[in-house]
């Protein structure tokens, strides 16, 4: 299983078959360059990124609003035909040629929504937890949320 969070871009409902499906991007910003990974979702996954994120194009309302999936790595492989023009010794030539592709994409199994916040205060419903933006000159007490003596009573790597 691959868990990710990222930015969702470009949602675009699918067919193939008889079959619907949704693909989408996630977003991972970098320091120079972003990081695009292509996403598909079925079923009811896929209803439901259709109609939380549906208008995340161009200018759509939920275009880079924050997503965690969880889903598993795919690979689809083809071959892609290039074609392009090169001059030698004044004369132009196209040139054609196949060149094989191997594209990774995130099935989705689940997803999830992660919050954003905005200047002003924003509560969290189903916790009772306040957040409130504080500023760089501010000092701030830290506290853990994890209980001190936290134990499990199985090993969850097993």
């Amino acid at each position: 299983m691959i868990n990710a969070m990222g930015r969702v871009y470009n949602v675009e409902k699918k067919v193939s078959g008889e079959k619907e499906f949704v693909i989408f991007q996630i977003m991972f910003p970098g320091k120079e360059n972003n990081t695009f990974l292509k996403c598909l979702a079925f079923d009811k996954v896929a209803e439901n990124i259709l109609k939380y994120f549906g208008d995340s194009g161009k200018n759509g309302k939920h275009r880079g609003k924050p997503i965690y999936v969880t889903g598993r790595l795919s690979e689809n492989s083809y071959e892609k035909e290039i074609e392009k023009v090169v001059e030698i010794e004044g004369k132009k030539y196209k040139i054609k040629f196949k060149t094989p592709v191997t594209e990774k994409q995130l099935i989705v199994d689940m997803f999830q929504f992660v919050p954003t916040f905005s200047e002003e205060r924003k509560e969290s419903s189903n916790s009772g937890m306040t957040i409130t933006p504080v500023s760089d000159d501010e000092e701030v007490e830290q506290i853990s949320l994890e209980p001190d003596n936290m134990e499990l009573e199985e090993d969850p790597f097993k």
